[in-house]
This record gives structure tokens, C-alpha cells and sequence, in this order.
């Protein structure tokens, strides 16, 4: 009964917002009264034309007749307008109060199920439309509109989840020619294509990498990929080399960079550590040599390339642990320099310097 009665609620409100702004009193519309004034003062300027005997008797006779008749047929419109308002009003009045809440009501009855109870999201979820309904609708849509980016965009994911690589691959082309080559895109076209030929590197695939690296040559997929077409094609030195130079520019602890170890591991066996057990398992000498070429590495590749706070804050307490201070200090210097226009990396940086006793 709440629902009902709030439901009465809402519609009445909605009925008075419509009557209200009709039950106003109507002035005539500014066009009539304007037309009514232009007519006045044109019967005006002929009378006074022809007292000072710049138009003849006859024709300001038939002009005056004219602009009269004019004036006439406008005060005759703003009447019956005027007369016409109070029926306008009552009309919309029985629409909004009679046939809006009946319509609405019927409406609903129609195809709202106001016996059923309320219903968790879960068992809603499981009456949803058919997935496969709504791809074929947005296939139907591109059919139509195939110069429609946003739609490729939308299923060319779609696509590759379902396993449809064919169509995957006609997907992203689409976007290419439609939004211009970038990284993304052409990754996940080159993505795509390796999966069709479960998953080895074709030629096709790898150009489609190399189209993106000549966008950025640091992007991480492609260069991944170009490693693993040396790698599947027996030039193990040169894929080693690729997926060397790439756990370089990769954060430490992420999905990709223990990927990458792993494919060095399996093609170089004990040519990079694993991970810290493995640091720590070697003889003593061993491992701070391998430490110090890991530091050195990062120092070169920052002195290079640059980096983020992050980076350098990894140098500065790398050297600090090897109890080389001047070594840290000038990375300090250093990342302040590279940073200035950051104040929070700087601010980050300095924070971790001091929490390593560098100064």
C-alpha cells in the first residue's frame, strides 16, 4: 500500500506542475500587439503624407483602407486567441489529470509486475538478456554503421574472450583505419593474430609489433612478443638479449617482469637471478656481485633514461645498504635535478633518502 500511496504522490505532483503554469492568465502574444502598433502608426504616417500633399487623395484613401483592414484581421486574431485559452487550459487540465495517471497506470499494469515480490540482484542477474543477443545487436549495428569506432571498440574484446580471433583481428583493423595506428590498438592486433596461429609469432604478427615499437620503442608487450619470435625461431642470444634489456625498464615485483625472468631462466639457465631466494642462496661472494652489477644496471639505465621517484628512491637505498654514501648522495643530487619540475617525486625521494640515513 506505501508504494501505492507514494506512486499517487508523485503522479499528483506531476499533474500540478503541468496545470499550474496553464492556469496563468494569457496576454496577447508581443507579435499581435506588435502588429496592432505598426498598423496604428502606419494609418498615422499616411494621414500625415497626405496633409502635406505627398500622396493624392485616392491613394491615401486606399492605403489607409488597407492598413485598416490589416489592423482589423490583427485584433481579430488576438480575440480569438484570447477566447481560445480558457478551453486550452481545461483540456490540458483533464489530459494531465485524467488520461496521464490512467495511462501510466494501465501502462504499468500492462508490463510491470506489481504482485511479485522484490528480488535479490543475483536472481535478476540470471533473467538478464542473452549476451549472445546483444553481440549479434551491436553486429547488426556495425553491419549498418560500419564507420562506427566506439562499436568496434566494444566488441573486439568481446571477440577475443569468445575465442572468435577472426572476427577479433577484422575488429581492431577496423579501429586502425578508423582512429589512426597507436600501441594499443596494434598490440592487441598483434595479440590477436598470434592466438590464431596458437600462439606462435608469425611473420604477420611480429610486422604488427614492429608497426607499434616504431610508435614507442619501449612498449612492453611488443617487445615481449619480438623476443619470443627469436626465441621460436632458435636465436636464443638475440631473445635473450630483448628480454634482458626489457626486466631492465620492468618494475621488480610485477606479473610481467617475473614472465619475462622466466623465459630468461628458460633459455639462459642461471644467466639472471630468479628472485631474492635465489640471490640468497648463492655462496656470499656470488651474491654481492650480483647485487652490485643489479644496482649498476639501474644506476646506468636512470643516468640514461631517467625514471620515476620509485627508481630513484631504489638507487639511493641500494647504495646506502652497500655502505657506498657518496655514491647515494650523488644519485640524491641527481634525482633533484632530474625531478625539479615534480616538487612531490623530489619530496619522495628525499623522504627515502633520509629513512636510509642519506642526507
Amino acid at each position: 500500500m506505501l508504494v501505492w500511496f507514494v506512486m499517487a504522490l508523485l503522479t499528483g505532483a506531476a499533474v500540478l506542475a503541468v496545470i499550474r503554469p496553464l492556469s496563468r492568465s494569457i496576454d496577447a502574444s508581443p507579435e499581435t500587439a506588435t502588429d496592432k502598433a505598426f498598423y496604428t502608426a502606419q494609418i498615422a504616417e499616411i494621414d500625415r503624407d497626405a496633409a502635406r500633399g505627398l500622396i493624392g487623395a485616392e491613394e491615401a484613401e486606399a492605403a489607409r483602407a488597407e492598413a485598416a483592414r490589416r489592423l482589423l484581421s490583427a485584433a481579430r486574431e488576438a480575440a480569438e486567441g484570447e477566447a481560445s485559452t480558457p478551453f486550452r487550459i481545461r483540456a490540458a487540465a483533464l489530459i494531465a489529470v485524467l488520461l496521464v495517471p490512467a495511462f501510466s497506470l494501465g501502462l504499468y499494469l500492462r508490463i510491470g509486475s506489481p504482485d511479485e515480490p522484490d528480488r535479490p540482484l543475483e536472481a535478476r542477474l540470471e533473467q538478464a538478456p542473452d549476451f549472445a543477443a546483444l553481440v549479434a545487436k551491436v553486429e547488426k549495428r556495425l553491419a549498418e554503421q560500419p564507420d562506427d569506432a566506439a562499436g568496434w571498440q566494444v566488441i573486439a574484446p568481446v571477440y577475443v574472450q569468445a575465442g572468435r580471433y577472426d572476427d577479433a583481428e577484422r575488429a581492431y583493423l577496423q579501429i586502425i583505419r578508423l582512429k589512426g595506428p597507436d600501441v594499443g590498438h596494434l598490440t592487441s592486433l598483434g595479440e590477436v593474430r598470434v592466438m590464431q596461429a596458437g600462439g606462435v609469432v608469425t611473420a604477420e604478427a611480429r610486422e604488427t609489433f614492429a608497426a607499434a615499437l616504431k610508435i614507442d620503442e619501449k612498449a612492453a608487450a611488443p617487445r615481449f612478443y619480438t623476443g619470443l619470435a627469436y626465441e621460436q625461431e632458435g636465436r636464443t642470444a638475440e631473445a635473450v638479449a630483448i628480454f634482458k634489456a626489457l626486466l631492465a625498464d620492468l618494475p621488480g615485483d610485477t606479473d610481467a617482469a617475473a614472465a619475462v625472468r622466466g623465459r630468461i631462466q628458460a633459455l639462459a639457465p642461471g644467466s639472471i637471478p630468479a628472485g631474492g631466494e635465489a640471490i640468497a642462496a648463492l655462496p656470499e661472494a656470488e651474491r654481492a656481485a650480483t647485487i652490485r652489477a643489479m644496482v649498476e644496471g639501474l644506476d646506468q639505465r636512470l643516468r640514461s633514461e631517467g625514471g620515476d621517484a620509485d627508481a630513484w628512491a631504489r638507487l639511493i637505498r641500494a647504495f646506502a645498504v652497500l655502505k657506498e654514501g657518496e655514491k647515494a648522495k650523488d644519485a640524491l643530487m641527481r634525482a633533484r635535478a632530474a625531478l625539479a619540475a615534480d616538487a612531490a617525486a623530489v619530496r619522495k625521494v628525499e623522504a627515502a633518502a633520509r629513512a636510509a640515513g642519506v642526507e
